[in-house]
């Protein structure tokens, strides 16, 4: 078989369909009015829900969510890429839970560290994630959420955020309680947002959220045409992605320990596996830049790498580093043997990369350049991860592994080099990403089971 090259004939552009255009819509949390404050320790449940607009489908791409972020008072100090959120909660209108993601901060942080340098950099002012910046810069600039800040956060969901390549067909969902899709976020801990320069501690306020939303609509042409097959016995089916978490303390004193997670997944794709200490407390008394940069500082820091940077910003060893790891499910080892990581964790990071088919260097495996002394990879100080793809090809094909075959745990088993919970109790907090398809039925039913 012969082709010629696509670049050497050029075709006309090809008119759309009459009747198909984009609109903007602002939806407000159905559990305030007016400007109504959300908190950690007041109402800490902002709830969404999505009309069952006529006519229309919500185009994931162009919707965000926004909000006023203020802290408690003009010394507090936005923590380094903090997420607002700890919990996401996704139901039909029936209620049926379609995700439920639980140390949501933690996912997203993740995901965030997967993102290029420049990415991060460039979103810094929108995103409050100052990671990527020179830190005196970064530490003046927090004056501005003693006011208010204006705040843009991306859902980290596989039904409304940027990993949902389809359009959502909100009007084909029956909205009998008055909503089509349900999205609930829990506020995180003061704590793990917000650290003071001075010696009271720092709190902070959400006002003005706004889900910012633009949706597609198509003509009553159209719309019948789709509402004709569903009648006929047809289903609209919505492939998505979605994640839950496992925490496992690591307890004993040993070096040697042993994750099992339970979950049934049928296409079981990716999983993620990363080590924080179990708690945090505020923090105070932040007076230099520098001290902004301490990874005890920072309850996202995910450990296990060679160094840590501590409060005079330098890097130092950190010996409880993870040395060996591997994945198992059944009898079969992932990958087929434990990766041995003698003297140093660049084996872990780039087979992270591999197995994702990652094409440019993410923010985890970048060199911190703004630490005194030396460069610190990313990957080695606070963005260590443990990661596996069971995923053949990077496609919509279901090719992942089927965790319901035979009801035993896929299992992590992890080597240090000394003791993890010497300085502080430590935790295993892990995330299974599995494909799910939403079936949208007759009379605007929906649920994830086909027929």
């Amino acid at each position: 078989m012969e082709a010629i090259p696509k670049g050497l004939v050029s075709r006309e552009s090809l008119k759309a369909m009459s009747g198909i255009k984009s609109i903007r819509t602002s939806i407000l949390p159905s559990n305030s009015s007016g400007n109504f404050s959300f908190s950690a320790t007041g109402n800490n449940k902002i709830v969404l829900q999505v009309p069952s607009f006529p006519n229309s489908f919500v185009n994931n791409s162009r919707s965000f969510l926004r909000f006023t972020l203020t802290t408690s008072h003009g010394n507090g100090i936005i923590l380094p890429g903090a997420n607002v959120f700890r919990r996401m909660l996704i139901k039909n209108s029936r209620g049926q839970v379609l995700e439920d993601v639980d140390n949501y901060d933690t996912l997203c942080r993740i995901m965030a560290n997967m993102k290029t340098e420049a990415e991060i950099k460039a979103g810094a002012n929108s995103t409050a994630d100052f990671r990527a910046q020179e830190y005196d810069k970064a530490y003046a600039y927090q004056a501005e959420y003693g006011v208010g800040k204006t705040v843009v956060h991306e859902i980290q969901s596989g039904l409304f955020g940027k990993t949902q390549e389809f359009l959502i067909p909100v009007s084909s969902m029956n909205a009998s309680a008055g909503y089509a899709f349900q999205i609930e976020l829990y506020l995180n801990d003061s704590a793990k947002v917000c650290m003071s320069k001075n010696a009271t501690e720092c709190t902070y306020a959400l006002t003005d959220v706004v889900y910012e939303t633009e949706l597609v609509e198509v003509s009553d042409a159209i719309m019948s045409d789709i509402n004709s097959e569903l009648v006929s016995g047809g289903e609209i089916p919505l492939p998505y992605k979605s994640w839950r978490s496992h925490s496992t303390g690591l307890s004993g004193s040993g070096t040697k320990h042993t994750v099992n997670i339970s979950e049934s997944a049928i296409n079981l794709e990716a999983i993620y596996s990363v080590i924080q200490k179990q708690s945090h407390n505020a923090v105070t008394g932040i007076d230099t830049a520098i001290k902004n940069r301490n990874d005890d500082n920072d309850p996202l820091t995910f450990r296990g790498g060679r160094y840590a940077v501590d409060e005079t910003n330098t890097v130092i060893i950190a010996p409880s580093h993870v040395t060996k790891y591997s994945w198992r499910y059944g009898s079969t080892y992932y990958p087929s043997a434990p990766i041995d990581l003698d003297r140093d964790s660049t084996l872990a990071l780039e087979t992270a990369l591999h197995v994702f088919d990652v094409k440019d260097t993410p923010f985890m495996g970048t060199c911190d350049d703004q630490t005194l002394l030396s460069f610190a990879p990313r990957f080695e100080t606070s963005a260590f991860i443990l990661a596996h793809n069971f995923k053949t090809t990077a496609d919509n094909i279901d090719n992942g592994l089927n965790a319901s075959s035979s009801g035993a745990p896929v299992q992590l088993s992890v080597e240090f080099a000394a003791n993890p919970n010497a300085d502080s109790d430590k935790e295993i907090v892990t995330f299974i990403q599995q494909s799910n398809t939403l079936f949208v039925k007759q009379g605007g039913s929906s649920s994830i089971i086909a027929g």
